[in-house]
């Protein structure tokens, strides 16, 4: 849903749009943006948009992506204002992968990370906090987790009318 137009070479499109998981089982659950936009302009992709959560309208993360067409490069930034869990809002409704590991969160994660692509490759990093936070998991109660700096990569990317990519994550605390 949404409106378009195409004036002197310059493409604009706004509207609406769901995001899922192509993989099976899927890693997270559908998200939603209700302003999403996009421009292709002299031979570059800029979109944005607000990804909320479907049931409730929590706001997930605020997207930004762009694309240069002749090289082939790009960069996608998540900004993470501030995803409060508690009883409106657990992981295992934006996930079904913290099924089992963690339950009854208390507070908010925010954050930002970073995904940039070029013909030689996917790169991923981000630095997320989780301050004031408690949480149930498999060893015990936690609360006040520190910060979690986060280096991943795209293990693989495949092209086809839709896009999927699979990522490995790895984190380690920081001080903060």
């Amino acid at each position: 849903e949404g409106d378009w137009r195409l004036r002197g070479g310059a493409l604009a499109l706004n509207g609406g749009l769901r995001v899922d998981d192509e993989a099976v089982p899927a890693r997270f659950r559908p998200a939603r943006s209700n302003d999403f936009t996009l421009a292709l302009v002299n031979g570059r992709i800029d979109a944005k948009g607000t990804l909320i959560e479907p049931k409730n309208g929590s706001t997930l993360a605020n997207v930004t992506i762009v694309h240069r067409l002749g090289d082939g490069t790009g960069e996608s930034v998540l900004d993470v204002p501030g995803i409060q869990f508690g009883e409106a809002l657990q992981p295992e409704e934006l996930t079904t992968l913290t099924l089992g590991v963690i339950a009854n969160v208390r507070g908010a994660v925010s954050g930002q990370g970073r995904i940039r692509w070029s013909p030689n490759g996917v790169t991923s990093d981000g630095l997320f906090r989780t301050d004031g936070t408690s949480l149930a998991a498999g060893f015990g109660p936690a609360s006040r987790p520190r910060p979690a700096r986060c280096c991943g990569w795209v293990r693989s990317i495949r092209a086809s009318p839709s896009m999927m990519a699979r990522s490995a994550i790895s984190c380690w605390p920081v001080s903060g």
